[in-house]
């Protein structure tokens, strides 16, 4: 990543340069930019937030509670730099039914293969789910795998209910100190139904 950041900066300077990186090393090489564009990076756990802080214009979160937007940003003090911070933030808003809860923990659930976030998570308060939910990704059980999400792991990681729900999320991630919330209509299910109700409604 870091790497990438820093090859981003050389093209979109617009001067001709040569590289020598440990994975690309272009020469001789340059692209027209008139209005360099702004790098952001998303993280996860705290040595990518402290290596997006670094290298980056703007930091994003994914999947973090307001509650743990603190602890982020202390993290990216520590760097002594000031990128934006910004949270993307997955939301399902057509109701709080059996078939809406269930579509809304499989995308949790998908996130729980990854190692990573199952360290979010438990640091979320969610490690008896976490790592329930991570066993049966091992054993290639997907019922567990789903079993192990509740709704309370879902309400916290995400906007889950409806537009009131999502318009508090969104004040709460503000009232924290974050610049900016990318409002992201949760993938699975009724996805075009749940998007048309956010740009609508929101």
């Amino acid at each position: 990543v870091e790497e990438t950041v820093k090859l981003l900066r050389l093209y979109f300077s617009g001067q001709r340069f040569s590289y020598s990186g440990y994975f690309q090393s272009p020469s001789n090489a340059r692209l027209r930019c008139g209005n360099p564009p702004k790098i952001a990076v998303a993280a996860l756990n705290e040595k990518m937030i402290k290596l997006a802080a670094k290298i980056a214009d703007m930091v994003i979160l994914n999947l973090y509670p307001p509650g743990m937007i603190g602890e982020a940003k202390k993290v990216i003090n520590e760097t002594g730099r000031k990128p934006k911070l910004s949270v993307m933030l997955y939301a399902y808003v057509l109701g709080e039914g059996e078939r809406e809860f269930n579509i809304s923990r499989d995308l949790i659930a998908f996130y729980t293969s990854s190692e990573a976030y199952i360290k979010l998570f438990k640091r979320a308060g969610f490690g008896q789910e976490a790592e329930r939910a991570f066993r049966g990704w091992q054993e290639r059980n997907r019922d567990a795998v789903r079993n192990a999400i509740t709704e309370e792991m879902v309400k916290t990681l995400m906007a889950y209910g409806d537009i009131k729900t999502l318009r508090e999320r969104v004040k709460a991630y503000l009232d924290e100190g974050v610049d900016s919330v990318l409002i992201a209509p949760c993938p699975t299910g009724d996805y075009m139904e749940n998007a048309k109700l956010i740009i609508e409604s929101f």
